[in-house]
Parts: structure tokens; sequence; C-alpha cells
């Protein structure tokens, strides 16, 4: 399970999505035919993947809401290692999260938290939480600055190979990522990007990236 993401979200899933609104409800349910973890692990007779979302309304430029997610990870080829009598459809990915976003003349903030949990054959429940807290404002008419933090901690189980000892099944994770962008016209911009990945328990992975980088928009 080590490194397989909580939404997968470079392959597109596909299933059957029913969404409406009502006053300042927006709301959604979806059954899919892809792991959410990976897309790519589809159905094959197995449980789909459910998921909802209740985002509410309440003013001009205010949004808040939860979500929720619950369905097997696992392929099919995996089910020759699971315990006698086990299917993937015993083995579940449980996922719930918030999200706040503000959007005000030139101020925007989008925030997101998650609690996510991997049912595992035999090391129970792995699990995890992350946020992220991103704050854009735009101080010139063709200028902008951004900075954002994003977090992700997962919980410790027993090592089996040093008994007593407890360790956390992947990596903790912080990274600070911050931008100036300019619109050299309205399908053009220049954007220069600061990103500073640190890693507590791992500090050989640490890293920061810098980048000068111009899109276009067709």
């Amino acid at each position: 399970v080590r490194g397989v993401p909580i939404i997968y979200d470079a392959y597109w899933n596909t299933g059957i999505n029913l969404f409406g609104s009502f006053k300042f409800l927006d709301y959604s349910v979806a059954a899919l035919s892809g792991a959410l973890a990976y897309p790519k692990v589809q159905i094959e007779d197995r449980n789909p993947n459910l998921t909802a979302q209740a985002v509410i309304n309440p003013v001009m430029g205010v949004r808040a809401g939860v979500f929720g997610a619950w369905g097997p990870y696992f392929a099919q080829s995996a089910g020759k290692y699971f315990p006698a009598g086990k299917t993937v459809d015993d083995y579940n990915q449980v996922l719930g999260g918030v999200l706040a976003e503000i959007t005000f003349g030139h101020f925007e903030s989008y925030n997101e938290a998650v609690l996510n949990a991997f049912e595992h054959p035999y090391l129970g429940y792995l699990k995890n939480n992350g946020f992220y807290s991103e704050v854009k404002y735009k101080f010139l008419p063709s200028w902008y600055g951004a900075v954002r933090y994003d977090q992700m901690n997962f919980n410790k189980i027993e090592d089996e190979t040093n008994p007593g000892s407890r360790h956390s099944w992947d990596y903790n994770v912080k990274r600070v990522e911050a931008a100036v962008g300019y619109y050299l016209d309205r399908k053009v911009l220049l954007k220069l990007d600061a990103q500073i990945n640190r890693f507590p328990d791992q500090k050989s992975l640490n890293d920061e990236i810098y980048a000068l980088q111009m899109t276009f928009t067709l």
C-alpha cells in the first residue's frame, strides 16, 4: 500500500454521477467503476466505489462542504494473497473530508482536510490524514501572488522485523509552495514558483524545486 495515493487524479474515473441543488445547497452522489486510489483498478466483479458530497453557499464568495467515499481498492489479481475465504470486497478504502473556499475582491482562499483509511488483510486499517491551505491575492491588474501549505501524516504500525517497535507506514511530509504570476495578456501567464518538501522521518528525501513557467490558454 505504500505509495498509493488517497485520490489518483492523473487518470479519469468512470461511473454514474447524480448531482443537483436546492436553494444554497449543492449535492452529488456517484458510483464509480474504478478505485478512488487508482482508477485503473476496475470493477472486475467487485463492488463499485461510492462517493458523496454536499456543499453550502450561504453568501456570495463563500463555500463550505463535506465529502466522503467508500469502496474496494485491490485488483482481483491481489486475491491470491488474501486470507482464505476473503475477496477484494472485504477490504475497502474509507475517506471523509471537509472543504472551505472564500473569494472576495482580489482575495482567494482554498482549504481542504481529509481522513483516510485503507483496510488491509493483515495490518488492519492503514490510516492517514492530510490538509492544505492556499491563499492567492491579485495585487496589480496583471500580477498575483500565492502561497500554499500541505501536510500529510500516517499512523504507526508494528514493525514485523523488530518486535515491539512501531513506525509510520509511509513517510510523513510537509510542503510549502509560493508563486508570483504575471499575465502577459489574457491567454499567456508567466510564473515564478518555489516548492519546498520536507520529510521529518526521512530527511534524505528533502528537496526544493524552483521553476520559471510560461503557460498558454487556447
